[in-house]
């Protein structure tokens, strides 16, 4: 018992002597830290996002800006165009369309101002401008656009062939007071303007990009360089890229995530597949936002390109100043948790350790707080440890009491029954005297029992000799019930073999029978020849009357055919009847002789199977009387056997019952030996029932 407690407190010693402080404080600044930093991340994205939406806005409210100005010079050109088309007189001669048009007043933006007519002649405001005459104007795009609106066509740019301007077409057609077409005027406009516009835009410190984009993708106009006919195709190749652009779209464009890589035309490519839309590109190492839009009145586009530092700039005091909050606030949380985890677990321990200590003292019935068992951490595991340990002590405890009482009823009943065993020993020795007298009495009964069963031997041989003759007789019955059984089987094949015969030529029988049908046809189309016959006779006499003198033989021929046609459809009508007939007597007779085939097939093959299927019992019947009678005879041939064996066990019996009765002189002095050992074990139960009662006296230390 004492040594049990020494380990019982040793182990309390060792558990309070673990560092649990500096554990949990560690595990809690692990959980803390996660928390914070996922706190933190999910703010400071919140924060980005706010601020990207912020300069997508501002982007918008820029980009809208420059777009007005473009489209405040397309209106202006617009109406210079329209004012030019309305002083436009139709044609007269070259001189006075080439004044008209010198007199037009607009901006020095416009190269050259000309009008082309349906006769495919051609008039600029400057006379030394010519155009091949195998040239047909009416086939060029700014002639042909401009007949397909009533409004004015803005064509792409191009780049001059005379001044090496990028240039853009107005282009209207012209009518005379009736609306009829007489021709299309034309001015050929210099980029530059938009050009300056766009490079006095200024809105991020000069860090921006401005560009505008035409419909095909080529760039008009940019802040930051010059740049001409860059168009994009489908089949432009990754080597004529200037640079690569990583651009971030997701199924909607924005500027916060990353998707694919493309190449600058394939950047231009993007901006001229829809109206409007924003997107985040890595461009030569730099992030950069893009956000364009359509030109209103125009099919270009506008685009503004910005490092994504600007964002950054936006949230960076924002991130700075929230850093400082978490780490103070953490700080402090840190420190008020610590210390009440702390408290915590110190209370939680010493609670633990006064349960030990009463389980060491022998209080077994202590139970431990189901909140602290029931806990999945380090202090749960040891409420577990100590309750498992108090329950298997307890267990023990319980177990011991029951064995020593069992153990005390067992030494209580082997004390009781070696008495009673002494007592039987010495009854058993005067029992052996008397059987001993008995067992010569015994050997004298059995010389007669071995001379009734040699009567009984005789007597089986005889019943074995009648079963033979009634095995005889079984088989000559199996024999006639076999040969009854083949006749029904080879009578029922006959039978079968004579109905599928009939059956089939019956069935033939009443198909040919079936042609006369067809022969009833041929009379009715008789009938119908017959009466075709009799109408041409008629037709015929009609025809012979009309002849007069000359018509009188064709009468007589006519009515010679009257005459045969009725006697056909008389003759016709006799072989209908009886082919009815006919068919009536081949209806019966295939109704008879079906019904001659089902009695074949119903009764009499079913009377032939029944006739093979009594054979069969009857064989079957046969062999089970056979077989019961074969088993009887090997019964009584057992029996015999079983007989001598009788005998010479008798006679065996005999010789050991005059064996035993000198043996049981020998029993009595055994009795007289076991009497002793008995009382031997009787003392050795007295010194076990002393030990017994030492172990209650420990065990009832324990309170379970």
């Amino acid at each position: 018992m004492n040594k049990i407690k020494s380990a019982i407190k040793a182990r309390i010693k060792k558990v309070k002597t673990l560092n649990f402080t500096k554990l949990v404080l560690i595990s809690f600044l692990i959980v803390q830290i996660a928390i914070i930093g996922t706190i933190a991340l999910v703010v400071i994205n919140a924060i980005r996002e706010q601020a990207e939406l912020k300069v997508e806005k501002q982007l918008q409210i820029d980009v809208v800006s420059g777009a007005s100005l473009v489209n405040d010079w397309v209106d202006y050109k617009l109406k210079e165009t329209k004012i030019a088309s309305e002083m436009i007189k139709p044609l007269e001669d070259e001189e006075s369309v080439r004044s008209q048009l010198n007199n037009l007043k607009v901006d020095d933006d416009v190269i050259l101002i000309y009008v082309g007519y349906e006769n495919n002649t051609l008039i600029a405001n400057k006379a030394d401008y010519q155009v091949d005459e195998s040239i047909d104007i009416r086939q060029m795009e700014w002639y042909k656009e401009a007949l397909t609106t009533e409004e004015i066509y803005l064509s792409d740019p191009y780049d001059d062939v005379v001044t090496g301007k990028e240039v853009v077409t107005f282009s209207k057609k012209l009518t005379d007071g009736e609306g009829n077409i007489v021709g299309v005027i034309a001015l050929d406009v210099s980029l530059q303007d938009v050009h300056t516009h766009i490079k006095e835009i200024n809105l991020y410190e000069g860090k921006e990009g401005i560009f505008v984009v035409g419909n095909n993708g080529q760039i008009i106009a940019n802040k930051n360089e010059e740049v001409k006919s860059i168009q994009t195709t489908t089949d432009t190749n990754e080597t004529d890229a200037v640079s690569t652009v990583t651009v971030t779209v997701a199924e909607e464009d924005n500027i916060r995530e990353n998707v694919g890589e493309l190449t600058e035309t394939a950047v231009l490519d993007k901006i001229r597949k829809s109206a409007t839309g924003v997107f985040r590109a890595d461009h030569d190492g730099v992030e950069t936002i893009y956000y364009y839009r359509l030109i209103p009145g125009t099919s270009w586009k506008i685009a503004i390109e910005v490092p994504y530092e600007i964002v950054e700039k936006e949230i960076k005091p924002i991130i700075n100043q929230l850093s400082i909050f978490i780490i103070i606030v953490s700080a402090i949380a840190i420190g008020i948790v610590a210390f009440m985890v702390l408290v915590v677990m110190k209370k939680i321990l010493l609670t633990l350790a006064e349960k030990v200590n009463q389980i060491a003292e022998g209080d077994l019935t202590v139970n431990v707080d189901r909140m602290l068992v029931n806990s999945n951490d380090v202090i749960g595991t040891t409420a577990k440890a100590i309750e498992g340990m108090k329950e298997q002590l307890a267990s023990i405890v319980k177990g011991l009491k029951i064995s020593l009482v069992q153990l005390h009823d067992v030494v209580t009943d082997v004390s009781d029954s070696t008495v009673k065993l002494r007592d039987q020993s010495e009854e058993t020795s005067a029992t052996v005297e008397e059987l001993s007298a008995s067992m010569e009495e015994t050997s004298a009964t059995t010389e007669e029992v071995s001379a009734s069963m040699i009567t009984v031997k005789d007597n089986l041989n005889n019943i074995v000799g009648i079963t033979e003759n009634s095995i005889q007789m079984i088989d000559g019955i199996s024999v006639k019930a076999e040969g009854i059984k083949n006749e029904a089987i080879e009578a029922t094949l006959k039978a079968n073999t004579i109905y599928r015969e009939s059956k089939t030529e019956l069935d033939k029988a009443i198909q040919k029978a079936k042609m006369v049908e067809d022969i009833k046809g041929l009379a009715g189309e008789i009938t119908e020849i017959a009466n075709t016959t009799n109408l041409l006779s008629l037709n015929a006499s009609i025809e012979a009357a009309r002849a007069g003198e000359h018509g009188k033989g064709f009468a007589v021929v006519a009515d010679e055919i009257k005459k045969l046609a009725e006697q056909s459809k008389a003759t016709v009508d006799q072989i209908q009847n009886k082919i009815v007939t006919v068919i009536e007597a081949v209806e019966n007779l295939a109704a008879r002789s079906n019904q001659l085939i089902e009695f074949i097939d119903g009764q009499v093959i079913n009377d032939y199977k029944h006739m093979v299927n009594i054979g069969e019992s009857y064989s079957k019947d046969a062999n089970d009387i056979r077989a019961d009678v074969e088993a009887l005879v090997k019964v009584i041939e057992e029996l015999a056997a079983s007989g001598e064996q009788i005998t010479t066990a008798i006679s065996g019996i005999s010789t050991t019952i005059l064996e035993s009765a000198a043996g049981t002189g020998l029993i009595a002095e055994q009795s007289a030996v076991i009497v002793q050992k008995v009382n031997t074990i009787n003392d050795s139960m007295k010194v076990l029932s002393e030990r017994n009662e030492e172990i209650e006296q420990i065990i009832s230390k324990f309170t379970v």
